[in-house]
């Protein structure tokens, strides 16, 4: 379907120009049609054109949008009925009233990862929780069984803001017909009962909230919505593949990132890591595979290439030599899953031996990420012990 294609009925030399056109799926599913024509008693200055829209809208429960060829004037029918004389505002005002339901907003929540704080002072934190739950994947997947329960319209979907961090939260605005606001509830209730209870050492302070909400001027169409909330649910997230060489270790994984919608889009960024190159174009493509068939456009960035680790590595030698030296005790060595810039290096020098060596940090992609100042010393001490065992070449 394209704009081109479309303003070719309004060319009365056309092929397309006789009868309506059909578009389905955002695909023109048939032209030249000829609609029911009402045979109701309307006003001698309509012509076919508002009988038609009048006749659709009789044997349809379809709103019709008829603008007058010789005038341009603006008007709808509904249910046989006929009103004229909208412009552009007074005409999405009047769209709304009958797309937009009646029913109850409500705003549904999941919140992961509570900061507790001391009674002594509020500044502290006392005990964190993180884990790799993604908040965006548990609130889609109570939706997707909404979905098949109930009536209800995907107003807004909002969770996750960093492209590189585990969604905490996740946020979303949904409509539902007031006979079945309770029972929503109820659900909800015992969904966040059954998560819990599901996520409970990793996420044991998880927190679900629903509650009413102000009526919304916008909600996403149906058709949309599911296939939104269904690729959401459905696509690949955590880990992908664990480390063949290295037991324990991640190879490969992707993140949820990010769910934005607005009155005209919706965005979603997912983020992926491996250690090895063609598993990192596995999950992406399995990723882009998802949204391709919501209907979704699909962009890739470069992102991090891999960086397999190298237990034989002399530089890695190096450094736990001069680390027992300097502080009388053992490293601890270890290979992460995470997106280190020294991919970046090794994709443009593959020859080179490296190492990743820096302070301690706790909560990292999070939004209590922070640095152990009294590391930062030592690390410095023995990067430049490191330096000096180094070869001149």
């Amino acid at each position: 379907m394209s704009a081109l294609l479309i303003r070719n009925i309004f060319f009365d030399k056309a092929p397309m120009h006789d009868g309506a056109m059909i578009i389905r799926d955002r695909r023109v599913y048939a032209s030249g049609c000829y609609l029911p024509l009402s045979n109701a008693d309307v006003n001698k200055d309509l012509g076919t054109r508002h009988r038609a829209a009048l006749g659709l809208s009789e044997v349809s429960d379809a709103i019709v949008i008829v603008i007058s060829e010789e005038t341009g004037t603006i008007s709808i029918a509904v249910d046989g009925e006929l009103e004229r004389g909208f412009d552009a505002v007074t005409l999405k005002s009047e769209i709304l009233k009958y797309l937009l339901p009646s029913d109850m907003p409500m705003r549904a929540m999941v919140e992961l990862g509570v900061i507790r704080r001391t009674k002594k002072n509020s500044k502290n934190i006392n005990k964190i929780y993180l884990s790799k739950e993604d908040a965006n994947k548990i609130l889609a997947r109570f939706i997707y069984n909404s979905l098949k329960k109930y009536d209800i319209k995907l107003c807004s979907f909002n969770g996750g803001n960093l492209h590189n961090a585990i969604p905490r939260d996740a946020t979303a605005v949904i409509a539902i017909p007031n006979n079945h606001k309770e029972d929503i509830r109820v659900d909800y209730n015992i969904y966040a009962s059954d998560v819990q209870a599901e996520y409970h050492i990793t996420e044991p302070e998880m927190e679900f909230t629903m509650e009413s909400t102000e009526k919304q001027t916008t909600c996403i169409d149906n058709n949309t919505a599911k296939n939104f909330i269904y690729a959401v649910h459905a696509v690949v997230n955590g880990v992908y593949a664990m480390s063949m060489d290295m037991p324990g270790l991640v190879e490969t994984s992707s993140n949820l990132a990010s769910v934005r919608t607005s009155e005209s889009t919706i965005k979603i960024i997912a983020s992926h890591r491996s250690s090895v190159m063609s598993a990192l174009h596995s999950v992406r493509d399995t990723v882009a595979a998802t949204f391709l068939l919501a209907g979704a456009d699909v962009k890739h960035n470069e992102g991090y290439p891999g960086w397999k680790p190298n237990p034989q590595s002399p530089l890695l030698k190096t450094a736990t030599e001069t680390y027992k030296e300097l502080f009388g005790k053992e490293p601890k060595v270890r290979a992460i899953h995470a997106g280190l810039e020294c991919g970046l290096f090794l994709s443009e020098h593959p020859h080179l031996d490296m190492i990743s060596v820096g302070p301690t940090l706790r909560g990292v992609h999070s939004p209590s990420e922070r640095l152990l100042i009294e590391t930062v010393n030592p690390v410095y001490t023995h990067l430049l012990t490191i330096l000096e065992r180094i070869p001149v070449k």
